[in-house]
């Protein structure tokens, strides 16, 4: 079990003679019989070593950062700049940021950015094992060709459990679901990814920017981390740094997990511009609940976007109330959420006298309608 703690600078075996394979995970193995758990940490700078190049080369090592033949739990863990080989010298191999290749590897709340293979597969590469994935980043990893950050022999064998995003899912697009966020080589889709730096806690991490389409798209129903000993979820409420998660942080007022180990600063709250008009022949004054708007003189308010407006017209004397036109209609109760920027126009109509008069030598009476 590893917590808080940075993974970094080291490097694998350099590979046996005269065509034997550089050794596998640069940073970690987890070979076969191990059980391994990493939570709030970071894998950094690690590479797998050369094969040897006698005649028929060997293999780089896979796995730069971490190389899982046994189940592998990664909880709130970032995974950039690992590497697979020191040169091209071997034969190409993948898995720059992690190699599954048996048992069960669980992410949960990772983000795989900036990892490199010679081969596909520069952020998660599976052979074989199983690979769970949940709530999870994958962007600017490198391979040599394609299926860049993310490759597998089988697809079946890499599931997600949703709410993860990939920036270009050409190595594993059968392997994600409806709530997944995937771009493809044509439209990447872009997370706004900072380079990994000190972003505060124990451990580096890979910041979120402003208007990434990571922030508030995980699960809704909160962060969960693995617990390999229980087998089971428990929540995880702060994220690698250990700032708390979930925060609201597109200012929609709605507290969503972000997608990977960073959790994004809450943002101010979402407001929409609303604009009154006074119109018609007649004259009058509009005014809201809450106070804001007295028109005609204070015609535009913004609220946040969760705000429920109510407008009442008021006509002068002299004048009648029309009706509403814009974001409300007909002449009664004008109520409404400002969930976009709303315009509003109050009609007011001028009244008219109409004087009757009775004349003549006989008698009578004259009635209205209305």
């Amino acid at each position: 079990t590893l917590t808080q703690s940075t993974v970094s600078g080291c490097t694998a075996g350099a590979g046996g003679g005269p065509n034997g394979p550089g050794g596998g995970g640069g940073g970690i193995a987890n070979l076969t019989g191990g059980v391994l758990r990493i939570d709030a940490s970071t894998l950094t700078g690690n590479r797998t070593g050369d094969g040897a190049t006698f005649m028929v080369p060997g293999s780089d090592g896979r796995g730069g950062g971490l190389l899982c033949q046994a189940d592998c739990t990664l909880n709130n863990v970032t995974l950039s700049g690992n590497a697979i080989g020191t040169s091209a010298a071997g034969a190409a191999a993948q898995g720059g940021g992690l190699f599954v290749s048996g048992g069960t590897t669980r992410l949960r709340n990772v983000t795989v950015a900036g990892n490199t293979a010679n081969s596909t597969g520069g952020g998660i590469a599976r052979f074989a094992g199983t690979v769970r994935m949940r709530n999870s980043l994958f962007a600017g990893n490198t391979g040599a060709t394609s299926n860049h950050d993310c490759t597998t022999n089988s697809a079946a064998s890499i599931v997600s459990e949703g709410y993860n995003l990939i920036r270009v899912n050409d190595g594993c697009a059968a392997s994600f679901t409806g709530t997944d966020q995937e771009g493809t080589s044509v439209t990447p889709l872009e997370p706004l990814l900072g380079a990994l730096a000190a972003n505060g806690g124990p451990t580096d991490t890979c910041a979120l920017g402003a208007g990434s389409p990571a922030i508030d798209h995980g699960d809704a129903l909160g962060c969960a981390s693995w617990n390999p000993v229980l087998a089971q979820d428990e929540p995880l409420v702060v994220d690698q740094r250990g700032e708390p998660r979930p925060v609201d942080g597109d200012g929609d007022a709605t507290a969503i997990c972000d997608v990977g180990a960073f959790e994004a600063a809450a943002a101010p709250p979402i407001e929409h511009l609303l604009t009154v008009t006074v119109d018609g022949a007649g004259s009058g004054d509009v005014t809201s609940v809450p106070a804001g708007i007295a028109c005609p003189g204070d015609c535009t308010e913004s609220w946040v976007l969760t705000q429920n407006v109510q407008l009442s017209a008021t006509p002068a004397s002299g004048s009648y109330f029309s009706g509403w036109s814009g974001a409300c209609s007909g002449s009664g109760a004008c109520n409404f959420t400002m969930a976009t920027d709303r315009t509003v126009t109050a009609t007011f109509g001028l009244l008219r006298a109409l004087d009757v008069a009775v004349a003549g030598p006989g008698g009578g009476s004259v009635a209205s309608t209305p």
